[in-house]
């Protein structure tokens, strides 16, 4: 067997509903998303095969990623937050409730068909209970998960967003508009300030700063919290196949590996 690094373009994390009460608040959001530390995900769960999701929504591998940019954990900061947002322990049961009384509990769908994201979510949970926050665990089949979301009758659930999301520039802002990562329709004054902007850039660098702003103004108030950038590896058979070729992001098992070598030339690909 043979081993094979490809370069990963994919983030694992957690989709928050927007539309919901208490996550509709930026504030609580950013708090939310402040609570969770990543490295013990990738050291613990993941033995090292990955990276903390540290650089937001936008995989750092992407030349459309913002340089420099930060989403690190600081629990501190996210419970300083809750306090002012009045989200307190009132009763003393380690679970905070909202000025109305409403208990910060929430489910936590996992798609049960992957038991890493199980064991994350495991963990996830320890570090929000922590913090004051119950995250329960609901395991589901992904159909129903893929209509749940549809449906947006969930409150948390975890799931991974790849290249086609993560690395495209023209997709991050789709998504704005799609409801993943917010929706048409919906106020967003800041937002659709800086999607005007971007629509009459006239030039690609000019286009990249006003991504770079957006992408600043999703991790200062996300919809979702990204967890960890996966690895990739694949293994494979040399005796059986050796031609394979990796597509940034894509891995190994795509159309222009099963093409012979002439058919190949012009793809873009990574050596």
């Amino acid at each position: 067997m043979k081993l094979v690094q490809t370069t990963p373009l994919s983030v694992v994390e957690l989709k928050l509903n927007f539309d919901k009460p208490p996550f509709d608040d930026p504030k609580f959001r950013r708090a939310f998303t402040m609570l969770v530390d990543r490295q013990p995900i990738v050291d613990g769960v993941l033995l090292g095969h990955g990276m903390p999701a540290t650089r937001g929504y936008t995989h750092p591998n992407s030349p459309w990623s913002k340089p420099n940019e930060s989403t690190p954990s600081d629990p501190a900061a996210g419970k300083k937050l809750l306090d002012e947002l009045q989200f307190i322990d009132r009763d003393g049961d380690g679970v905070r409730e909202m000025p109305d009384g409403t208990r910060l509990e929430f489910g936590l769908i996992v798609p049960a068909s992957e038991p890493v994201w199980m064991r994350v979510a495991e963990l996830v949970s320890k570090q929000m209970l922590d913090s004051g926050i119950r995250l329960t665990l609901q395991p589901l089949d992904m159909g129903t998960v893929r209509r749940l979301f549809s449906t947006r009758a969930f409150e948390v659930y975890m799931a991974e967003a790849g290249a086609h999301a993560v690395a495209d520039p023209d997709q991050f802002i789709m998504s704005h508009r799609s409801g993943n990562l917010w929706k048409a329709g919906k106020p967003y004054p800041e937002y659709d300030a800086l999607w005007e902007e971007w629509k009459n850039t006239t030039d690609i660098e000019s286009r990249k700063q006003v991504s770079f702003r957006i992408q600043a103004l999703y991790n200062k108030q996300p919809t979702g919290v990204p967890l960890y950038y996966p690895a990739t590896t694949y293994a494979f058979r040399p005796a059986a196949y050796d031609q394979w070729q990796e597509v940034r992001g894509y891995g190994i098992v795509q159309k222009w590996s099963l093409l012979p070598a002439a058919a190949r030339t012009g793809t873009v690909v990574t050596p």
